[in-house]
């Protein structure tokens, strides 16, 4: 997806849970934080099909019959992965109704797993515009049907949540119906307008004799298995939200007794409005620095490791030197941010702890890719392994340690998420160095100089709270606060760049 599109996409997510905030905030939708988690990963097992390319190559040596063959195929494979889906979700849902003592989790669940299939049949969809040069509608069908998707989602909500008040998890499976109902919209249109450009449904394309000897195995073979790796590596991305609410809703009603109300309000401020905040930030960073580590993983694919050797921790300098300003301003006016965004301070803390997450998550993201690079499963399995084990041994210790110091306990599960990412990472870097021989030591002083310069600007900012409040009384204070501090952040910034310019001369 094009660097503007994301952006589009991360903004929208970020203006949608807004108006969301204000329409269910009194209603209980843990049942949809969790489905939507679920639901990431769900998509996940998708994410690393590609259609297009071998459509293309049958279209362009006119093999139409085989083309679309290939295409009809998909959809089925992609319609009976979905059918498995939906049984193994029935299951878990059963098995966590038993566990968390839920009521009507098996439905909510259900339809959401059925609607998984909508977004890889919606690249199928626009691998078919762009196949039979529908230019700009396949150019715009995914902004379309996102801007289409928050249309329904806040409609329904506030049909159902507001007007006829219905009980929670029918509210919630409504919303859940949108993506397939959203598309099957756009199928209809997309077929109409196929229908008048070809004047009817009655155009076939017979086999041609050279299309007989073709094994089509291969090719859907190597639709679905090609950089599978990306698609685990974000399966195990998306599986952390999910099972640190699951251990924290366990952990908080069956062990500590704490009531359904308090810890489910507190999982949809961190695992709902808390995330989608996060998401904005980690997809905007990601942008930023994603074509020097496309670099490198180019690289490292060419098999180029003195070139590794030579750029990689200066890489990871430039990362550290756009990341570390960016995490520390956040944090620091986290109360203003929630406050703009949903009007009150109830997740301002746990807004801060999430943009200091996010500085691990995003490292451990360009670096589990770098190691995907390396096409070596055993790489990559210990440290998805290391990530996964980490979470699940320290969540449940963190949380109960939080709980003797008195703090939220909310707190624990996050730190926990922050020491997989950190270890993932940590990991990550060693296999680099072992395949690479990078040299960390030349590049070690730049390091240091880069968080010592951001330390500085810590102390700048959470001093300036002496004169200037992060937390004020409304949403234009807050956008004013917000303003101040990050063009003071920004001038920082630039000050340091042209002192150590005006040093080197």
């Amino acid at each position: 997806m094009k660097k503007n599109s994301l952006i589009i996409i991360s903004f929208i997510s970020l203006l949608l849970i807004f108006f969301f905030y204000v329409i269910v905030k009194n209603d209980d939708i843990f049942l949809f934080t969790l489905g939507l988690s679920l639901f990431m990963i769900l998509v996940s097992l998708f994410s690393h099909i590609d259609v297009l390319k071998v459509m293309k190559k049958y279209s362009n040596r006119e093999y139409y019959y085989t083309r679309d063959k290939i295409f009809k195929i998909c959809l089925l494979i992609i319609v009976g992965i979905g059918l498995i889906l939906v049984l193994v979700t029935v299951l878990l849902s059963l098995l966590l109704e038993n566990i968390m003592h839920i009521d009507n989790m098996l439905l909510v669940m259900t339809i959401m797993c059925i609607n998984v299939i909508a977004i890889p049949l919606l690249r199928l969809l626009k691998s078919f515009l762009v196949i039979h040069n529908f230019k700009t509608l396949s150019k715009y069908i995914i902004h379309i049907y996102i801007v289409m998707i928050d249309v329904y989602v806040l409609l329904v909500s506030y049909i159902s949540f507001v007007k006829l008040k219905l009980p929670s998890y029918i509210s919630i499976t409504g919303l859940f119906m949108a993506p397939l109902t959203i598309l099957c919209l756009l199928f209809i249109v997309v077929m109409i307008l196929w229908y008048m450009k070809n004047k009817g449904f009655k155009k076939k394309y017979i086999i041609k004799r050279e299309e007989v000897k073709i094994d089509i195995k291969k090719d859907i073979k190597k639709i679905f298995n090609d950089n599978i790796r990306y698609s685990m590596i974000m399966i195990v991305t998306n599986f952390i939200p999910y099972i640190s609410i699951i251990l924290f809703y366990v952990c908080l009603v069956n062990h500590f007794g704490y009531p359904y109300d308090d810890t489910v309000r507190v999982i949809n401020i961190t695992y709902l409005y808390g995330y989608v905040v996060i998401y904005f930030l980690v997809s905007g960073v990601y942008l930023l620095v994603r074509n020097k580590f496309n670099y490198i993983k180019k690289e490292i694919i060419d098999k180029n490791y003195d070139i590794i050797s030579l750029y990689f921790a200066s890489y990871f300098n430039n990362l550290l030197k756009i990341l570390l300003p960016i995490v520390i301003t956040l944090s620091v006016i986290s109360g203003s941010i929630w406050m703009l965004l949903y009007g009150d301070y109830n997740g301002a803390t746990i807004l801060m702890l999430l943009f200091i997450m996010s500085l691990f998550l995003i490292i451990y993201l360009l670096l589990i890719q770098v190691i995907a690079s390396f096409n070596n499963k055993k790489m990559l399995g210990l440290v998805i392994g290391i990530l996964l084990l980490v979470k699940i041994v320290f969540t449940i210790p963190m949380i109960g340690s939080f709980y003797r110091m008195g703090y939220e306990l909310i707190y624990g599960n996050i730190v926990a998420s922050m020491m997989a990412y950190l270890c993932a990472s940590i990991v990550s870097i060693i296999l680099i160095n072992n395949k690479c021989h990078v040299n960390f030591s030349k590049c070690f002083d730049k390091t240091l100089t880069i968080i010592y310069e951001n330390i500085l600007l810590g102390l700048i900012l959470v001093l300036l709270q002496l004169v200037i409040s992060t937390y004020v009384n409304n949403r234009l204070q807050a956008l004013g606060v917000i303003l101040v501090y990050m063009i003071i952040a920004v001038v920082f910034y630039l000050g340091k760049n042209w002192l150590n310019r005006y040093l080197k001369k």
